[in-house]
């Protein structure tokens, strides 16, 4: 089966949408899919400044090799357009496309032949990943709209907070992109919400094509500050657990095995609690 190609999208920045896209991508490894992160996001290049450390490696590593490293918004060169990206292969078991190896203003870049590029690499990339996680740029700018076509992703993530000027802002976005944001193909997902706000939306949300909410405490802001993934892939969280309820959704029969097996893997004196979460959430 060719990978599921997920655009997280967004109507403004700060909603957190590039860090739950590194989330999904370490989640969703640690339950044996092969994942692919690309950096689309032209304005800020953050997945890219996520895992700088490796990617900075990763072009290291090319020109000991006598090549250019090549990033998503690099191979626009006449001699360099054919080739495909460098790929970062992470701790986690992600893999990674950064935005650039050149750190450069990449938000000049010829939108045609990002497009391009972009489409060659996942024809390519399509068949050897199970899900491959596009991280566009904020807002509806061209680049953000070339990730959401319909001729690049299957489905899209509007990753938003919880606020009356983020509820517009998604509404503008759906109705600005609205042959591509069909009901379908297009998922809301409210991010650093309230544990507590939390309980009390899920139940109705997945009707109207909502995700499960992300909920955000004190230890979820510490880990980000500190440039760390929130989730606890041996001893699960809250937010762990709402990841997994999100991806669930998000993906259906073709995950609910692996989470199944992930959970029944946790250590006896741990997996009790998280099953009785769980099965809060089903329910």
């Amino acid at each position: 089966m060719p990978a599921k190609i997920i655009c997280m999208a967004s109507a403004k920045g700060g909603s957190g949408k590039t860090m739950l896209t590194a989330t999904f991508g370490a989640f969703l490894s640690a339950l044996g899919k092969k994942v692919l992160l690309i950096d689309t996001d032209a304005a800020t290049n953050g997945l890219t400044l996520l895992y700088l450390k490796e990617v900075l490696t990763q072009g290291e590593l090319a020109i000991a090799a006598n090549r250019k490293p090549i990033g998503i918004f690099d191979a626009f060169d006449k001699n360099e357009f054919d080739t495909q990206s460098d790929i970062v292969k992470l701790s986690n078991g992600v893999h990674l496309i950064p935005a650039t190896y050149k750190f450069k203003n990449t938000e000049n870049t010829a939108l045609n032949k990002f497009s391009s590029f972009l489409s060659s690499n996942l024809v390519i990339l399509r068949g050897t990943y199970h899900y491959i996680f596009l991280d566009a740029q904020s807002g509806s700018d061209l680049f953000a709209q070339v990730c959401m076509s319909k001729n690049i992703s299957d489905e899209v993530v509007i990753v938003s907070e919880y606020d009356p000027m983020s509820a517009a802002g998604v509404e503008r976005l759906k109705g600005l992109l609205h042959e591509d944001l069909t009901y379908v193909r297009t998922w809301v997902l409210l991010n650093k919400m309230l544990p507590d706000f939390v309980k009390s939306f899920s139940d109705f949300l997945e009707v109207a094509k909502y995700l499960n909410p992300i909920p955000w405490d004190a230890d979820v802001v510490k880990a980000y500050a500190r440039r760390r993934l929130a989730i606890d892939l041996e001893n699960g969280n809250e937010h762990t657990l709402a990841v997994m309820q999100t991806i669930k959704t998000l993906f259906g029969e073709s995950i609910i095995q692996e989470i199944e097996t992930w959970i029944k893997g946790r250590v006896a004196a741990i997996r009790q609690p998280i099953e009785d979460q769980y099965n809060d959430l089903e329910n």
